[in-house]
């Protein structure tokens, strides 16, 4: 009988042990799904406004000679 209890006890201990690790897991995925979808959202961002920048400035000569105009103060 004692080796019974024993083998039922680590059974629901391995089995609590598994969903924790289960609930970790998704939780990990979901955590990596964000970031990625968040990196995604700013570098469509920023592609956008380097290319409204260029049309706005004339092209992307244009664009580099008006950023260092700007950058130098003339």
């Amino acid at each position: 009988m004692n080796e019974t209890t024993t083998t039922k006890t680590k059974t629901s201990s391995n089995s609590r042990t598994q969903e924790q690790s289960s609930v970790s897991t998704e939780t990990s995925k979901l955590a990596l799904i964000s970031i990625s979808a968040f990196g995604a959202i700013i570098g469509t961002w920023s592609l956008i406004a380097l290319v409204s920048a260029m049309v706005k400035s004339g092209g992307p000569l244009q664009l580099i000679g008006n950023w260092f105009r700007a950058v130098a103060g003339l």
